[in-house]
């Protein structure tokens, strides 16, 4: 399906596909400085882009629930595909899955944080769970309905402070937001999103 969408990722996941997909990702990646991926946002894209990078998104949490092999490779085609495509919200957790990696294959905790970064501010760096923030962005959004916009921004939100952030800021104020995150979760009726890591 993924190559129907010219999204080419290997057929069999092995050790060395992983590292030469984050190889390749990382000479693309370093091509770019934090403010050039984020100049690349997009508040309105194609219906057909955005398509493409919500199906990506739900390959990526699946692949991320079931342990598959094949989550780095599918982070590593959602970055490259942002970055050739434009960068939007969906792109958000690409990134923060992406600088996971950096963390647990390569051991780069700067380059990590970076794709954090990046995220953060690809999600415009304000807290997800002000009310007016989630109108004013989701008013922006052609055509996502509210509550898709709400669940996106709160996995988001787990998946940023939950593998990447923890490394980086302290950990009461990485569990607040975690906890915030699960509650507001709970207020739009997100039973599996929230709390899904």
């Amino acid at each position: 399906m993924l190559r129907l969408l010219k999204i080419d990722i290997p057929s069999a996941p092995s050790p060395m596909t992983v590292i030469t997909a984050m190889r390749e990702t990382s000479k693309v990646t370093s091509n770019y400085t934090t403010n050039q991926i984020t100049s690349l946002k997009q508040n309105f894209i194609s219906e057909r882009k955005r398509n493409v990078f919500k199906i990506v998104n739900a390959i990526i949490v699946a692949c991320y629930r079931e342990s598959s092999p094949f989550l780095p490779l599918v982070t590593c085609a959602m970055v490259n595909y942002s970055l050739q495509n434009g960068v939007c919200e969906e792109s958000a957790t690409a990134f923060v899955v992406y600088g996971y990696f950096k963390v647990f294959l390569e051991e780069k905790f700067e380059e990590a944080k970076r794709y954090g970064d990046v995220s953060s501010r690809i999600d415009d760096g304000n807290s997800p769970f002000t009310s007016s923030k989630y109108f004013l962005l989701w008013s922006m959004m052609s055509g996502m309905p509210l509550l898709t916009f709400l669940i996106l921004i709160l996995y988001l939100a787990v998946t940023l402070y939950g593998f990447l952030q923890f490394w980086f800021i302290p950990h009461r104020e990485v569990a607040s937001i975690l906890l915030e995150t699960y509650e507001a979760g709970m207020r739009v009726g997100d039973a599996a999103g929230p709390h899904a890591g």
